[in-house]
């Protein structure tokens, strides 16, 4: 049980992607991807050893456990032992196939991440009309995540464990341009494609229309289809539909000196990225550490959501040119603020 093992965070800003492809190594052209129907839950993964021990992890927690568990996650898990086991053969048996002559390094337990979905986890969404179920999304064997159309057809729905690939692929073509070629038209038409994708599940949720349910979806999870790099994190992309996307900030600070000044417009800052989404997910990750929403725990929070701007939001900041220290104090302002209306009485 590590936090090596917990689930790769993903980005959702274009200019980050097309950084990072060109940062390792991927020359102008056309890369294939690859999109799978992201859900609007809880992550969780199930993670099994070589002695088949199995244990459950959240998005931050590396050990789940009747006492501190997510929505009944582990609850939900314990009879299931025999299942995970049998779905670890499958995988394995599967990886051989493909694999044959790799051996399996018995270091690194599968691990087989998902989103635990349903009824009470969260709402506004259609899958939120589901009775609770683990939908798997990915999967790393030997330390590595492996391509999610090779495994689509490992799932146990009788168990109440599902596969992400009920709701499909989603495929696209992205034209990646020179860094100095200040015209792009092909790469921006290529992510303005995938956000048409992004905003029909938006309005209609793929995954809970295969069960007769209509409603909002969230977006899709991008990979690159081209090995090595789809078992590389950091070539993952997300798109969000306009219901749950926190939109680009445009807005420079550069060459600012006065202090007012740069406090004014950090202030602006903060305000378009501390979104209503946002400052629940605070609410969440507290829930999810087993920490009370009370003033005890207000430093908690004013962080997760400082922590969290500073990762999704990194190239806006960048660019905008603002004063990190002056942006941190503005967003946890309003993060206490919200905070303080929302405590559990004492």
């Amino acid at each position: 049980m590590s936090e090596e093992t917990l689930y790769p965070k993903i980005s959702g800003k274009p200019a980050e992607l097309v950084k990072r492809l060109g940062q390792l190594g991927l020359a102008p052209g056309k890369v294939e991807l690859i999109g799978t129907v992201k859900l609007h839950g809880a992550h969780a993964d199930i993670l099994v050893n070589r002695s088949d021990e199995v244990w459950l992890q959240s998005r931050n927690v590396s050990s789940l456990n009747a006492k501190i568990d997510i929505y009944g996650f582990d609850q939900f898990m314990k009879p299931l032992k025999n299942v995970v086991l049998d779905l670890k053969r499958q995988y394995i048996a599967r990886y051989g196939e493909l694999n044959p002559e790799t051996t399996i390094d018995g270091r690194y337990p599968l691990i087989i991440a998902g989103e635990w979905i349903g009824h009470g986890i969260q709402n506004r969404v259609a899958i939120s009309q589901l009775d609770r179920r683990f939908v798997i999304v990915s999967v790393s064997i030997n330390n590595t995540w492996q391509p999610d159309e090779h495994y689509a057809n490992i799932y146990d729905e009788a168990a109440g464990i599902y596969n992400i690939s009920r709701a499909g692929f989603y495929y696209q073509t992205l034209f990646l341009n020179p860094p100095d070629n200040e015209s792009k038209p092909e790469q921006d038409a290529s992510f303005a494609a995938m956000q048409v994708h992004t905003e029909e599940i938006d309005k209609h949720c793929p995954f809970a229309a295969t069960f007769g349910l209509s409603g909002v979806g969230e977006g899709i999870v991008w990979k690159v289809r081209m090995p090595p790099l789809h078992s590389n994190p950091e070539t993952w992309f997300k798109t969000k539909g306009r219901t749950h996307n926190t939109p680009t900030v445009k807005m420079s600070a550069r060459g600012i000196t006065d202090g007012a000044l740069m406090t004014e417009k950090a202030a602006a800052f903060a305000e378009q990225v501390v979104t209503p989404r946002r400052l629940q997910q605070g609410f969440e990750y507290l829930r999810e550490m087993s920490l009370s929403a009370d003033k005890f725990n207000t430093g908690a929070y004013m962080n997760w959501v400082q922590r969290d701007i500073f990762e999704e939001e990194k190239m806006d900041i960048q660019n905008a040119g603002i004063d990190e220290k002056i942006l941190s104090k503005e967003i946890g302002k309003i993060a206490k603020r919200h905070f303080a209306k929302n405590l559990i009485d004492d």
